[in-house]
């Protein structure tokens, strides 16, 4: 096997271009890996190497692993479910894909939602919690998933949401207004939403979901 030309710079680079000893070949072999408390530990062993040759070998090893972790926590969206993944807040089944909304933390794990009001609601009573992205369903995109905080939301009592809020958002202020003037209600952005919401309570937007 032609030697990984990443390892070409390290002590003894012939050593990876046997099959056993490379590095793509380890990656693909379970075998190699073996759990612990702290998650995976490298068997050495079955390497066959010398005292010498895995003392070169931990250090670059070490920073790969490192990498890979890197990669696999890296925050990022999922894609919603529609008529099968529950909302994180109501424990509802998520349905409509013009009103779900996504919470993804900084460690990336990921929250959704069956409306908006509850991806709202959540992050009211976990503020202690660092979201990385903040994503909403747009009323005129339907399953597309858009940024909070760069898009603006109408609340409308013609314009019913899943949750009772009559909350519905659009990717841009123009659009907004277009439904507005159509629909009749105010217009918020994310932070002004919020401060809504915190202002009329929790037990508001149940209530009129009950309704």
């Amino acid at each position: 096997m032609k030697t990984p030309s990443f390892f070409t710079s390290l002590p003894n680079p012939e050593l990876w271009s046997n099959k056993r000893q490379s590095i793509q070949f380890w990656l693909q072999d379970y075998k190699k890996l073996k759990p612990s408390s702290s998650g995976f530990v490298i068997d050495y062993k079955s390497w066959n190497l010398s005292k010498s040759q895995l003392k070169k070998m931990r250090f670059p090893i070490t920073l790969l692993l490192l990498a890979i972790t890197l990669v696999a926590c890296t925050p990022k969206p999922k894609p919603i479910e529609y008529g099968a993944d529950g909302c994180e807040y109501c424990k509802m089944t998520i349905v409509d894909n013009q009103y779900a909304a996504e919470a993804v933390t900084d460690k990336g794990r990921v929250y959704k939602f069956d409306a908006i009001e509850c991806m709202v609601n959540y992050t009211l009573n976990n503020p202690d919690i660092e979201m990385a992205f903040l994503l909403v369903n747009p009323f005129t995109q339907p399953g597309e998933l858009v940024s909070a905080d760069k898009s603006t939301f109408l609340i409308s009592k013609n314009m019913p949401s899943p949750m009772g809020a009559f909350l519905s958002a659009y990717p841009s202020a123009e659009l907004a207004e277009e439904m507005r003037k159509e629909k009749e209600g105010t217009l918020y952005n994310w932070k002004e939403l919020k401060m809504h919401f915190q202002e009329k309570g929790e037990a508001y937007f149940i209530t009129n979901h009950e309704k």
